[in-house]
């Protein structure tokens, strides 16, 4: 904080997928972690919560999702549904985040796989972000191996078609919305309260 405050506001003490240091829940894996450095800032990569829009012309999804946005003080969540396509034919599935400020958020996947991504970003200084994936993935008699390998080889693949995009975005205070957008305009008014 740029007046050196103490927090405002705390993360959740505990995951229910990961369950407790002393009692792991064993229905999901162990974490898999993935790492990218970005030329980026944390606010216009936590805007892809919400917009909609992406999720279908840049990651394919079967559709433009309706999200819906809740706000609740720092908490913002979306639930995004997102149909899946496989080489079965296309899956219904759900993106629901629960977004604490910029910096963590706690994305659930259903559908294909439940998964849980908690992630983390780090500003490193004023132009650059340390982004942290960290997958957990439940358990399916031996299946999520594989099938969660590929989900989370899937949504990498995404981050890495976001990134050229964070790193070369120019943030507009008024953009031209339309609809389709998702909830961005929710998304500004929520964001400004993490700025001195």
């Amino acid at each position: 904080h740029p007046q050196g405050l103490e927090p405002t506001w705390r993360l959740p003490d505990t995951i229910p997928e990961f369950g407790t240091v002393e009692a792991r829940n064993p229905d999901y894996t162990d974490w898999t972690r993935r790492d990218w450095i970005i030329k980026s800032c944390n606010q216009e990569m936590a805007e892809n919560a919400v917009d909609a829009a992406h999720f279908r012309y840049l990651h394919g999804t079967t559709n433009i999702p309706e999200s819906m946005a809740t706000i609740d003080g720092p908490l913002m969540k979306v639930v995004s549904p997102a149909g899946m396509t496989t080489p079965r034919g296309v899956v219904p599935g759900q993106i629901a985040s629960d977004n604490y400020g910029f910096g963590a958020g706690f994305v659930r996947f259903t559908g294909i796989v439940e998964t849980l991504n908690v992630g983390c970003s780090t500003p490193i200084d004023e132009n650059t972000v340390h982004l942290r994936f960290n997958f957990m993935v439940k358990k399916m008699g031996g299946a999520e191996v594989n099938v969660g390998k590929a989900f989370i080889a899937e949504v990498s693949r995404q981050v890495e078609q976001d990134i050229p995009i964070w790193e070369n975005k120019r943030h507009l205070e008024r953009p031209n919305l339309c609809d389709g957008d998702g909830p961005i305009a929710l998304f500004r008014r929520w964001s400004q309260q993490f700025y001195a």
